[in-house]
């Protein structure tokens, strides 16, 4: 088909060179493209189907990974503040075992 296309390009542009083509050989190459176009229709919404397709998936495929790299910051950031309550809590127990050792010290 692509070949017929090409085909027809350089005959259309040989038999206009220098000359202006009819309304009847306008016509004729009317024609023959509109046979050329309804050949190529179900090619092109083939691949119109499958480039939605392949879209629909990869938003698919996109989105849960983003899900899962949210998810996945979440727990980390979890982790973090409960380490972080943590050696607060061990701060304020060493800090409060440290005064009582110094008003044990001063009495």
């Amino acid at each position: 088909m692509v070949h017929q296309l090409s085909a027809a390009g350089v005959r259309y542009h040989a038999a206009s060179q220098g000359v202006r083509p009819t309304l009847t050989l306008r016509a004729q190459w009317n024609r023959e493209l509109d046979v050329l176009d309804a050949s190529f229709t179900p090619i092109e919404e083939g691949f119109s189907n499958s480039l939605g397709l392949a879209s629909r998936l990869t938003l698919k495929v996109l989105s849960a990974a983003i899900f899962l790299v949210a998810s996945c910051l979440l727990l980390m950031t979890w982790l973090f503040f409960r380490r972080l309550m943590h050696q607060s809590e061990n701060s304020r127990r060493e800090l409060a075992l440290s005064e009582e050792r110094l008003q044990l010290g001063f009495q």
